[in-house]
């Protein structure tokens, strides 16, 4: 197809006498965010002919399933020592400690196994009390009643190291079993990737790919199409999103054969037409303008606020039902040789991330669940808190909830086990497989929701081993 053709079949706007041109697009600021998708020599331009096998993608229900709660993916990318900040023990539980946990960053004279004093048991996962920075970023921001309402499980895994191909997101997961938002069907993501996070998720789906974004500005001009219209009524600026839209639809057939003709197709008749119905006011989705946001997002180094952030934005509008399930990645987990108070440091940043998302769904009145990951892991010098080297075969995950109404209900608070070798056992089926790991976070947040009516609608049929079920389940 050659750019410069011309494209027939322009839809007229019926409020106006003349077609809705590239040029009118351009003159009300609609040239950022999913506006720019709608611009016929833009698109032209980008679109490829050379792929004729591309498949239709189809929309996300706008039919959110009842029950299900917020889901917030916390991705900690590199490979954080989770299993330093929480305590692991072998197959009778969490509590059944190792003989040392000297290559985990506790030395023996702070074993819980030795020396009372050790563990926070509250959250149900033992976090250590003394030395977990983890759980003191967590403490920075959480008040106490949040903490009373907030309960933790643990899964003891394999992964590999600093690779972004481990398939830990439940994020598609939670988004296939109806999950999706009432502004936008999809969750958002601070990295463009299938699961908006650094690991991957087990089955890729376009559809429900969450919108990446890179502050909340971004995402307030990505869906009311920026500042330029604030001089229209709000009548003018859904008339011009559905011209946009129409625009789209009169071409579809032209693009669905191209390479990026799912994408464009996605964002036409999914997320562009969504914002004719809320082009009229940004600030439902604006977190920087919410009060709790603002008090909890500052950044402890220097005091700036951060409440205008890619984090603040998706964990707000997720927690408000405006988008689907959402990831959040902190960066630079891959510590190892940097020495101790780097590793505390981050430790307690990711921490404090996960306080943050408990402690604004408190303030909000709203439950909320929040998936733990990272790839690969962490061993240290023996008898120290110096990190030494990537350690895959250390590796944990968490599934965190807070309900408004009461802490939800615990059965087992670590899935998996440990040895006294101090790596996680390799013996259960999803020991090794990280995307068995998406499976059990994604099972428990069901349980979590009230909804095991929706597993075999998301997870592989014989995926899970039916007697496997009740050993997965840590939540009640």
């Amino acid at each position: 197809m050659n750019p410069k053709k011309k494209i027939e079949g322009l839809k007229l706007d019926p409020d106006h006498p003349r077609l809705i041109t590239r040029r009118d697009f351009i003159g009300h600021g609609l040239m950022s965010g999913f506006a720019i998708s709608m611009v016929p020599s833009v698109i032209l331009a980008m679109l490829k002919t050379d792929i004729a096998h591309a498949q239709a993608a189809a929309c996300p229900s706008s039919a959110a399933a009842a029950g299900l709660m917020p889901l917030v993916v916390l991705d900690m990318a590199g490979g954080l020592g989770l299993a330093s900040n929480f305590i692991v023990g072998k197959t009778g539980g969490a509590q059944d400690y190792l003989n040392s946990y000297d290559l985990l960053g506790i030395p023996d004279g702070s074993n819980p196994k030795n020396v009372s004093g050790q563990v926070e048991t509250r959250y149900g996962a033992p976090l250590h009390l003394t030395l977990s920075r983890f759980l003191a970023g967590m403490h920075s921001v959480m008040q106490e009643s949040t903490r009373a309402n907030t309960k933790i499980m643990t899964v003891c895994h394999s992964s590999m190291d600093d690779s972004s191909s481990n398939q830990l997101s439940p994020l598609i997961l939670a988004a296939k079993a109806g999950l999706v938002g009432s502004v936008l069907p999809t969750g958002l993501g601070t990295r463009s990737s299938q699961s908006g996070g650094n690991s991957t998720v087990p089955f890729p789906d376009a559809a429900l790919k969450p919108l990446a974004v890179s502050s909340g500005t971004n995402l307030v001009n990505a869906i009311t199409m920026g500042d330029a219209l604030t001089g229209l009524t709000p009548a003018q600026r859904s008339r011009i999103a559905r011209a946009s839209a129409n625009l789209s639809k009169s071409q579809l057939s032209k693009f669905t054969s191209m390479s990026q003709g799912t994408q464009f197709k996605t964002l036409a008749e999914c997320g562009y037409v969504k914002n004719a119905d809320v082009v009229s006011s940004s600030s439902s989705i604006d977190a920087s303008q919410n009060p709790n946001v603002q008090a909890l997002y500052v950044n402890p180094a220097n005091q700036q606020s951060e409440a205008g952030g890619a984090n603040a934005a998706a964990v707000f509008n997720t927690l408000m039902g405006n988008v689907g399930p959402s990831a959040i990645v902190v960066g630079g987990c891959d510590y190892h040789n940097q020495g101790e108070a780097v590793s505390s440091a981050k430790d307690e940043e990711c921490g404090r991330e996960l306080g943050r998302i408990l402690e604004l769904a408190a303030r909000l009145g709203k439950p909320v669940v929040v998936a733990g990951i990272s790839d690969g892991a962490i061993a240290y010098e023996k008898g120290t808190r110096a990190p030494r080297s990537d350690s895959g075969s250390r590796s944990l995950a968490f599934l965190a909830c807070f309900k408004p109404g009461g802490a939800p209900s615990l059965v087992k608070s670590q899935i998996g086990s440990y040895i006294d070798g101090q790596t996680a056992i390799r013996d259960n089926f999803f020991a090794t497989n990280p995307a068995m790991v998406a499976y059990i976070l994604a099972i428990n947040y069901l349980k979590l929701s009230g909804r095991m009516d929706l597993v075999d609608s998301v997870i592989p049929s014989g995926a899970i081993p039916s007697s496997s079920l009740p050993g997965i389940l840590g939540f009640g």
